[in-house]
């Protein structure tokens, strides 16, 4: 193991919040610790013009559009962590990488920011509504059938900028957590240098369910460097997100589900005993499939969801 730490990360305002949040923790655990931060651009990055879902198709990447060059520089040792927005990482690890840590999971709703007020039922009629992600494309239209819904890419402040500044926009959604994160008035009013003023409407988790992972930042390793890097990462880590996570992760990998699947899952706990709700989207069925489901194991209760589903 290299004297510093060495922490991966792509560079979006976010990640580069999410990367630095990290690097503060170790600190505080290890004082003696020397890190530092490497920049690595991904192929989620270098292209942002192609529809989210279709980006693995032309990149010709079969999964992790966010994370290909992140674990590259790992295996070539460039960089001893890799830190993620769990949301973005696949069901499953790629060979000879490990997820040993999940810090405390921050807010898992999503957001519509709108130039008009009262969340979803404010919407004009034949709204347009910019999202890029086939699961609140399908639950924009479960919910409002009417809503024009537009693809649309980018990062955080580009996305605000693009809706106030566009008149054709009413609407984007984006994650709470990572409004937060960048400190936006979640629940207020959003009001940049031009454009129109935004309100940051937060949804209820039962108006508009999130997927796997939302709110989470997950930190990867080679999985021959675990041994070594574990116990710096133990005080980072969070039990309870890391056993909700373990659900939702084994239930998108049941199913068969990958960036571009319609789905959304929660897991909740309370006291010992796990449970977890989800809705998936069929082809050409505008209603979606839904599970409810509780256990005491993260992947008897994601088997249990999937059957449900049918």
């Amino acid at each position: 193991m290299q004297k510093t730490l060495v922490i991966g990360t792509r560079g979006s305002a976010l990640a580069l919040y999410q990367a630095h949040l990290v690097q503060r923790l170790l600190s505080e655990a290890h004082p003696e610790l020397e890190t530092k931060i490497e920049i690595v651009e991904t192929i989620g990055d270098k292209d942002r013009k192609t529809a989210l879902a279709k980006v693995s198709e032309v990149a010709q990447v079969q999964r992790g559009i966010f994370i290909k060059e992140l674990e590259e520089a790992l295996a070539e040792e460039r960089v001893d962590i890799a830190v993620h927005s769990l949301k973005d990482m696949p069901s499953v690890m790629n060979d000879g990488f490990a997820l040993p840590t999940f810090l405390p999971r921050a807010a898992r709703e999503d957001v519509l920011v709108s130039k008009h007020p009262d969340g979803i039922a404010g919407l004009p009629q034949g709204a347009t509504v910019a999202s890029g992600g086939v699961r609140r494309q399908c639950q924009l239209k479960t919910l409002r059938p009417d809503l024009n819904i537009i693809e649309f890419r980018g990062n955080v402040p580009t996305r605000l900028k693009k809706t106030a500044e566009n008149p054709e926009i009413d609407a984007t959604m984006l994650a709470a957590a990572g409004l937060e994160r960048l400190e936006y008035p979640v629940g207020n009013i959003l009001t940049l240098e031009a454009g129109s003023p935004l309100y940051l409407h937060k949804l209820s988790t039962e108006e508009f369910l999130p997927p796997g992972g939302q709110g989470v930042i997950a930190i990867e390793c080679l999985s021959k460097n675990l041994d070594a890097i574990q116990p710096l990462l133990t005080p980072l880590n969070c039990t309870q997100t890391a056993k909700e996570c373990e659900v939702e992760r084994a239930f998108m990998h049941e199913l068969g589900a990958t960036c571009d699947t319609p789905v959304a899952v929660m897991a909740s706990t309370e006291e010992s005993t796990l449970s977890a709700e989800a809705r998936y989207w069929k082809e050409g069925i505008p209603t979606p499939f839904t599970a409810t489901a509780s256990a005491a194991d993260p992947v008897s209760l994601a088997k249990e969801l999937v059957s449900q589903l049918g």
